[in-house]
C-alpha cells in the first residue's frame, strides 16, 4: 500500500495542525480517525503514512547523533505531523530542539522544546525523559542568565572604576578639557573593552565544554533507555511466543 497523494497527506497534515491549535491537545485515535475520514482515507493509507513517519523518525535518530540539529528538526516535524501521538517522536523533537537553542539561544526552540515535551508528557504523565529534558532546559536557562549578569557586573565594575581613579586623582575634568588626554581616556576603554571580550569569548567557550558533557551524559542515558525498552520487549516477546516443549523420553524396557 502506498500514500495517498501530497495534495491529501497536506490536508490531513493541515486538519491535524489547524485541530492542535484550536483544542490546545493533541487529538485522539478516535479524532484522527474522524479526520481521515472525512479526508477519504481509508485506514490502509493511515497505516503507510504512519510508517513513512517511521521513516522520518529513523533518519532523525541519525540527524540527533551527529548533533545535525537542523537536519533532525525538519525530519521529525514531518514524523510528527504524520503521527502526532508518537511520544517517542515528541520527545525526540524536543531534543533537537533543545540542542539548537543551546548553539542560538533563539525564543522560539526554547517554545517548541516545552511545547513538545508537555505534549509527550500529556500522552505519558509519568514519562522521566520529558520530566528531565524540561528540568535540564531549566537549569541552562538559569546558568546562562548567571553568566549574563556576572559579565554585566563585571564590565561596570572595570568602567566605575576608572572613572573613579581619574576623579580621586583630580584628573577627570581635565581629562573633559583636553583632547589629548581624552584620546588617552578612550584608548584605554578600547583595551578594556578587549579584555572584556576575551573574558567573555572565554567563558563562552566554558559554557560549551559544559554543554558538551551534559549532552554526552544526557545521549547515554537515552541509549540506556533504548536498550532497556529493547530488553523489556524480547522478554515479553519471549514470554507471548514459547518455544516448544521438550518431546517426552520413550519409556526404558
Amino acid at each position: 500500500m502506498t500514500l495517498p497523494t501530497s495534495g491529501i497527506i497536506e490536508n490531513y497534515i493541515q486538519r491535524v495542525t489547524e485541530f492542535s491549535q484550536s483544542a490546545q491537545r493533541l487529538p485522539t485515535a478516535a479524532e484522527l480517525e474522524k479526520i481521515a475520514t472525512e479526508l477519504g482515507i481509508d485506514p490502509e493509507e493511515i497505516q503507510a503514512a504512519q510508517r513513512e513517519a517511521q521513516a522520518h523518525y529513523t533518519r532523525a535518530q541519525g540527524y540527533l547523533r551527529l548533533r545535525h540539529w537542523e537536519d533532525a528538526i525538519t525530519e521529525l516535524q514531518d514524523a510528527v505531523a504524520l503521527n502526532p501521538t508518537n511520544s517517542e517522536m515528541l520527545l525526540a523533537l524536543a531534543q533537537a530542539h533543545l540542542g539548537r537553542w543551546r548553539l542560538f539561544h533563539r525564543r522560539e526552540d526554547a517554545e517548541e522544546l516545552r511545547l513538545r515535551a508537555r505534549q509527550c508528557l500529556a500522552l505519558e504523565p509519568n514519562s522521566d525523559p520529558a520530566l528531565e529534558l524540561l528540568g535540564l532546559f531549566s537549569k541552562l536557562r538559569q546558568r546562562r542568565r548567571q553568566a549574563f549578569w556576572a559579565f554585566v557586573l563585571f564590565a561596570a565594575a572595570v568602567l566605575t572604576g576608572g572613572l573613579g581613579y581619574l576623579f580621586i586623582q583630580g584628573r577627570l575634568p581635565y581629562v573633559i578639557q583636553s583632547r589629548a588626554e581624552l584620546e588617552q581616556l578612550e584608548r584605554r576603554l578600547e583595551q578594556e573593552t578587549r579584555r572584556l571580550r576575551e573574558d567573555q569569548n572565554r567563558l563562552q567557550e566554558e559554557l560549551l565544554s559544559r554543554q558538551r558533557q551534559e549532552d554526552d551524559a544526557l545521549n547515554l542515558r537515552l541509549i540506556q533507555l533504548q536498550n532497556r525498552l529493547q530488553n523489556l520487549e524480547k522478554e515479553l516477546e519471549a514470554l507471548k511466543n514459547p518455544g516448544p516443549s521438550p518431546s517426552p523420553a520413550p519409556p526404558e524396557g
